[in-house]
């Protein structure tokens, strides 16, 4: 005998017990359970607790009829397709026989039974049980293989109905399979180019048409239900019949939205360091950066940059849509704030705080932040950006700017991509210092060749009136006339020939003190010094000059004793009134010496030509001049040694200045305490 667990269901139904037993020995089988039931209410409550392969039913029942019986299983789901055979040998005309059919029998028979038809027409239908079970089993067995596998899988009738949908589709696609089941699949595969935006025919229909295997380009986008995409990888298949025939159609795709979008980050990375490399051209090179980053992973890419160390301005635009490029483009063009404006933007707060913003649900003050023009922002927002990230540009605690992605709805940014983005903001922040650094090379070395031209031409400036005198001199002793040539006449040339030396001296030492602070060797040797004998002593020196550029020289001098290395506090007041007495010749001079606090004040007044308030700053740093040097001959120098040494004592300078209105320089140093003494 089979095992208990493969015997078939058998329902014998008869109000007369003599003929359960003869049914029962007629269809005794090793392989059957008969089940008995004297009633129909016995036959209901059997085929509640047990499956049956078929049911031998007697039509002439007290109480409730075999058609009634018939009715009630027919009306409920679990019993509707249990194949009824009935039995009677009372109801055999027409129209009982025409009845039992329309109650859903499947065979009528009339008593006295043939034993062997009736086993014969039993086995049909436990055959058919068996093969409808052995259907189902297999039917679990690819539904839970199905709904297993990593995979997604939507499976299709000929028509492209959707029949069956599997988790992971159900999570991607976002329909359970209940709401796609019946549908077409295209309303639920929705599928899309991810350049064009335009929409993909499914893979089902093409193989409903050709009849062929399909595959999804490497740009496919699957749309979700509630809007969310995903970048796809798929295939699908026809399924055939014995003959060939379509019956359906499987598709089976993943998610390869990390995926891509690793190999695109990688790939982005690569070229983007080449682009980088290729130039010195900040703007080009971030112009051609953005441009990378949007043909990959985003739709919109902005480069902002800090000018001047403080100024930020927008200079790379790039968008997948040539035409919404354009209109970002032009928005952009207000972007220009100082770096401590707009406190609350996505840039500024990546820049103040040098960590990367992302935010996956941009809220409209952030859009706008973004603009920082209000007449932008409504152009700005109909982009429709959902998710950004802003990372800083610095190098070295140096902040240099921002770089900031925006994507579309649908796509969210990952952690990933804020990594891909630092890298990337690592290499352009490199771009961009070794841009500055060229620059700077650049400038210096304009500053190296017209100092050495100026260096040059001041040099020779001493040396040929220094000649003239020598050879008079000479030719004086050559010709034994030097005792007989005017004593007034020799110590004028001796004396032009003493001040030619002592200005070749003086530019001589104004270079040997640049290269000395360049390289942090300028020294101090401090001393017990009255800033108002100093000031006292150099004018004094000065008289013959003074009166030689005819500037009357007032002095308001209160005595100002600190610890200072006198020879460069001499220096100081040197290069400050020799300043007054080169552009301002021909005026007035006032010095003043006076204490405030625990500080010393020179301030050297003049009333020459004046600085524009743009050059102020630059006259203090190395070979700057505000004046020709053609009108105001000079290297450049006097200021900036002013400025190194005043700096070296713990002190400051500063020019207040009118254009036309002549300049006053002033000079604070400390009387005591702590003071540098090299120059760093």
């Amino acid at each position: 005998m089979s095992p208990d667990c493969d015997l078939v269901n058998i329902l014998v139904v008869d109000d007369r017990p003599e003929n359960v037993l003869t049914i029962s020995a007629i269809l005794d089988n090793p392989d059957y359970r008969i089940v008995t039931a004297n009633s129909g209410q016995q036959a209901l409550s059997c085929l509640l607790h047990h499956e049956f392969a078929v049911v031998v039913l007697d039509v002439m029942m007290p109480e409730m009829d075999g058609y009634e019986v018939a009715a009630l299983m027919k009306h409920r789901e679990r019993t509707r397709h249990v194949p009824i055979i009935f039995l009677t040998a009372v109801a055999t005309e027409v129209s009982h026989i025409y009845r039992g059919y329309s109650a859903g029998a499947v065979d009528y028979l009339l008593k006295p039974l043939e034993p062997e038809i009736v086993k014969a027409k039993v086995a049909v239908f436990v055959d058919l049980f068996r093969a409808q079970q052995q259907i189902k089993e297999q039917a679990a067995w690819y539904s839970t293989t199905l709904k297993s596998i990593g995979d997604a899988v939507i499976a299709t009738d000929s028509q492209g109905i959707i029949r069956f949908i599997n988790p992971v589709a159900e999570s991607l696609t976002g329909w359970m399979l209940a709401e796609a089941h019946g549908r077409p699949i295209e309303s639920v595969f929705h599928v899309l180019n991810q350049e064009t935006r335009a929409q993909i025919e499914s893979p089902a229909a093409r193989i409903v048409r050709d009849g062929t295997v399909e595959e999804l380009g490497n740009h496919t986008v699957l749309v979700a239900k509630n809007g969310k995409e995903f970048l796809l990888e798929d295939s699908g298949t026809p399924i055939r019949d014995a003959k060939g025939g379509l019956l359906g159609v499987v598709i089976v795709f993943r998610d390869a939205t990390a995926k891509r979008r690793a190999a695109a980050r990688k790939n982005l990375i690569s070229m983007a360091s080449q682009i980088l490399l290729s130039s010195l051209d900040v703007s080009a090179t971030l112009n051609a950066v953005c441009h990378l980053a949007v043909s990959s992973t985003v739709d919109c890419c902005l480069a902002d940059v800090a000018l001047d160390g403080n100024i930020i301005k927008r200079i790379a635009v790039a968008h997948r849509d040539p035409q919404k490029e354009e209109l970002v483009r032009r928005i952009s063009s207000l972007v220009s704030a100082p770096l401590d404006s707009c406190s609350d933007s996505l840039v500024h707060c990546a820049l103040r705080d040098g960590t990367t913003v992302l935010m996956n649900q941009l809220s409209e003050a952030q859009l706008q932040s973004l603009v920082i023009a209000p007449e932008g922002f409504q152009a700005f927002k109909g982009l429709g950006f959902k998710s950004c990230i802003c990372v800083p540009l610095s190098l070295r605690g140096t902040k240099l700017g921002t770089l900031t992605v925006l994507s579309e709805a649908g796509t969210a940014f990952s952690p990933e991509d804020s990594q891909m983005l630092e890298e990337l903001a690592v290499r352009v922040s490199t771009s961009i210092e070794n841009a500055r650094l060229y620059d700077q090379a650049q400038k210096a070395i304009r500053l190296r060749d017209e100092f050495l031209s100026i260096a040059s031409h001041e040099l020779r400036t001493p040396i040929t009136p220094l000649k003239l005198q020598l050879h008079t001199i000479k030719s004086l002793v050559s010709r034994k006339m030097l005792d007989s040539y005017p004593a007034e006449k020799l110590d004028q040339l001796f004396d032009i020939a003493d001040r030619q030396m002592e200005r070749f001296q003086k530019l001589i030492e104004n270079m040997m003190d640049a290269c000395r602070i360049g390289a942090g060797r300028l020294g101090l040797e401090k001393q017990t010094v009255d800033l108002a004998d100093v000031v006292h002593g150099v004018v004094r020196q000065f008289e013959d000059a003074l009166k030689n550029s005819n500037c009357p020289i007032e002095v308001e001098a209160v005595p100002a004793i600190g610890d200072w290395d006198k020879f460069r506090v001499e220096q100081i007041f040197i290069n400050l009134l020799s300043n007054a007495m080169k552009y301002g010749a021909g005026q007035p001079i006032k010095v003043t010496v006076e204490t405030a606090g625990d500080c010393a004040l020179l301030m050297v007044r003049d009333h020459g030509p004046g600085i524009e308030k743009a050059d102020q700053a630059r006259i203090f740093d190395r070979f700057e001049r505000a004046a020709s040097v053609v009108r105001f001959p000079g290297l450049g120098l006097g200021l900036y040694i002013t400025k190194q040494v005043v700096e070296a004592h713990g002190g400051t300078i500063s020019v207040e200045s009118e254009a036309a209105n002549g300049a006053t320089f002033i000079v604070t140093l400390p009387l005591r305490g702590t003071t540098e003494q090299r120059v760093a």
